[in-house]
Formats: C-alpha cells, structure tokens, sequence
C-alpha cells in the first residue's frame, strides 16, 4: 500500500502542485492496466488506489492552506511596502547568486554580513522569536501582536517561523560557532535540492603559437547540491516560569542558538558522511592532511600545513584546534630565548578553539585533530521556514506542569573546495604544558 505522504516535506505551493501531478500519474496507471486487460480493479489494486486517493484528498487540503498563506504573506507584503516606501530598503546579499528554479536571488551572508540585516525584512527586524515563543507558550499575545502575525499555524501542527524572523538567533549562533567565526558563509535556501558549482582544479593558461591548440586539461568545475535535512533540539521548561520570567525570550533564543552552534561545528568537522550526516573535513576526500602520529604539534607542522594549502593557490584564513592544543602551542619556550611566539605566516590566521575538535582518536584513544583553511569556501544552507512545536510528553512534564518546546529546521553543509583546507591529525600534547625546551630543535 501507498505510504501516506508526509506534508512536512510540502512546503510550497509548487511542490503541493507537483506532488498531486505524480498521485494522478500513478492513479492513471492503475486505472490503464485494469482498462487493458478489460476487467476491473483487483483488490490489492483497489487499496493501493484508495490510498491513493486518500494523499491526493490530503495534499489537495494542503493546497488550499499554502495557497491561502501565500495569499496572506503577499498582502503583508503589500501592506509593508507601503508603510516603507521612501525608506532604506533592506541589504541585500553581495553574492550575486539566483535560484534558477524560482529566479529569486539567493541570499548569502558572509561573515562581515548579519543575517537579521539580510534574511529579514523591514517589518520582521522589529520581531522577536523570543517574545514570539513566550506567547505561544502561554498563549498571551499581548506583548507579541506583531509576532502573531507572522507566526502561521502549520497544516501538521505547530507554527511556521519566517526565516526572518529567525535571523537574530541565527546571529547569536554566529557568533559562537567556530566555523561561522572562521568565514564559513550562511546560504538562505527556498525550496528542494539547490545546486551551485564548486572548483576542483585551477585551469591551465598558457601561450601557443599561431594554428596550434591549447592543452585540454579536464573540467574546472564540478556540482555540489544541498539537500536539506531536518534537525532540531528541544528546550523544557515550566509554564509558571514562561508566564513570571522576565528575560525568558532572550534565555530561549540564546539556548537555542547555542545548540545551533555547537551542532553546526560537528557537523562542519566531524559529519561522517553516513545516514543524514554530510561529509565534514576531517572525512571529506581532497582535504590535504598531515598526520602527527603521537607528536606533540609544533608550529612547524602548522607551517607544513599552511604550505600545502598555499601551494594549491589558497590562502588560509584560520586554524581551529582543540583547546589543549591552544594551550600546548602558546606554551612553546626556548631555554635560550623564551616564550616561542607564532612565526609571521601563521600570524594572519585567525586562531580559535573549540571542543568540537576531535580529542579521542589514535592510540591510548588521546590524539587531537586540527584544521586550517579558507573557510569561505564553507557554505551552510538552512531552509525558509522554522517549526516550532510543544508537548506535555515524557520526562514528568505533563505532572510537573511543564512544555517541552521543539524546535526544527532543514539544513545541510557543503564545501567548495577541498584543497583549500588542510587537516593536522593525530596530535599528542605533553601533560605538562610547561616542561618545554626546543633549544636543540627537539622536544624534550
């Protein structure tokens, strides 16, 4: 039997209009071969067009939802366009990128950006998804009545969140995510899988001489797609505690962006490639790599790293390093002259430190892992809308008078160009930081 359809994965008007077109297709299908062979329906096939007909009737529902919010969403628009005209308009993205499904320019936010100043519109800089959450929760709109009507009841239950209106907790997540810190770009995606190029090699330029042809070298350009995925985190919380706090908007945001920035960091580095899970840098095949093998990292291993980046034609911009090896290479000294500062090539680099750093690999199960690279090149897409659901289920929440909030969205990480990253492998920093000598060129 036709599994039922799942309407979470509908999101626009175009897909509902679609999925309908392939239910009739495979209706049509069982209604031509019963015709064919001159007799009616057999029974299995008369459940499987039932069932058929059951998600046509469904989606059809959904149709007239999404064709009713867009509906709504384009009069707001109407509406907000005539409260600002005359007034600045919002930024707009630099990258110069469209979705050549819908021609709409695809935002990006690099890292100098603000997504509340690039994903929001006028109207959505004034909301808060803080505010917005308390009053669903306790169901008093009178401190978010602007809110309210962004927040659209979704067909599936819950609420659908413009990614606008989402924008300040994708800042605050921002500015504690290595990656994000390090340069990594935000890609606002709008609907399904979205393609963009990537480089894999440098063409060749070269002079010929009259009548002769130049060296073909292969393509320069390959295909990376996202394909978003749902993710999501659940806050509890006590509804006397949603009522009576004063800050609980700013607390909800601010723990829901710190589970953002931990979440996207592992993804970026430690994404195994298996399941849902996108290929990060330390498994992503055309990372350079360097391999400690239970060494203590010096910075001439980062400078090793750094040059084979360079001799790609890259130019890293940061190092992130578990914070052990933060530690350990701040700690260098030299009996001869001291404390041991960074040489100038590893000065540019931005250096941070974050836990999501492998720090259990190897053997003893005691190695640390680096990365340093252009991290431009990593793009994080994130989808429109964010659902934001509650339940009384599980852990004593219903007993204790308390809601669990979840919240979800669709995301996916991508990397432009393998060659501009190097991974540091295998990395054993001494147990005392401070027992250091290199003035004979080893460690001691």
């Amino acid at each position: 039997m036709t599994k039922k359809v799942d309407l979470k994965e509908i999101r626009t008007v175009h897909d509902a209009k679609q999925e309908l077109t392939e239910i009739d297709q495979q209706m049509e299908a069982i209604r031509q071969k019963a015709d064919s062979a001159d007799r009616n329906m057999t029974t299995a096939e008369r459940k499987e067009f039932d069932s058929l007909m059951e998600n046509m009737r469904a989606v059809n529902d959904h149709l007239q939802y999404l064709e009713a919010d867009k509906e709504r969403r384009l009069i707001l628009a109407a509406q907000k366009g005539e409260q600002q005209r005359g007034e600045a308009q919002p930024k707009q993205s630099k990258s110069g990128w469209y979705d050549l499904k819908t021609g709409d320019t695809v935002p990006v936010i690099e890292k100098e950006d603000r997504a509340r100043d690039i994903f929001a519109s006028e109207q959505e800089k004034n909301l808060s998804l803080g505010r917005g959450l308390r009053a669903f929760i306790t169901d008093d709109w009178n401190q978010a009545k602007e809110e309210r009507s962004f927040f659209t009841t979704a067909s599936a239950g819950g609420m659908l969140v413009p990614r606008g209106v989402f924008a300040d907790v994708i800042d605050y997540a921002r500015k504690k995510s290595t990656a994000f810190r390090a340069g990594a770009k935000t890609i606002g995606l709008s609907q399904g899988k979205m393609g963009m190029a990537k480089i894999t090699s440098d063409p060749t330029v070269e002079l010929k001489a009259e009548g002769e042809a130049f060296n073909w070298q292969g393509p320069g350009l390959d295909a990376i797609t996202f394909e978003p995925k749902t993710v999501g985190c659940i806050v509890r919380i006590s509804r006397e505690l949603a009522r009576d706090g004063n800050n609980v908007a700013e607390m909800l945001e601010m723990a829901m962006a710190n589970a953002i920035a931990t979440f996207v960091d592992d993804l970026v580095y430690n994404g195994d490639g298996t399941g849902l899970q996108p290929t990060g840098l330390f498994h992503k095949s055309g990372v350079n790599e360097i391999d400690l093998d239970g060494l203590a990292p010096h910075y001439g291993h980062l400078i090793r790293g750094w040059n084979q980046i360079a001799g790609n034609n890259a130019q890293p911009n940061a190092l992130v390093m578990h914070p052990v090896d933060m530690a350990f290479l701040a700690s260098i000294y030299s009996s001869t002259h001291g404390w041991v500062d960074k040489p100038d090539i590893l000065k540019d680099l931005k250096w941070m430190h974050t836990t999501q750093m492998p720090s259990g690999g190897g053997v003893g199960e005691d190695r640390t892992s680096m990365i340093m690279g252009d991290f431009s090149k990593v793009f994080i897409g994130i989808r429109e809308d964010i659902r934001i659901e509650t339940t009384t289920i599980g852990g004593g929440m219903f007993e204790s008078h308390g809601l669990g909030i979840k919240l979800t969205m669709s995301m996916d990480v991508q990397v432009a160009r393998e060659a501009d990253f190097c991974r540091i492998i295998g990395a054993k920093a001494p147990a005392d930081f401070w027992d250091i000598d290199f003035s004979n060129g080893e460690e001691e």
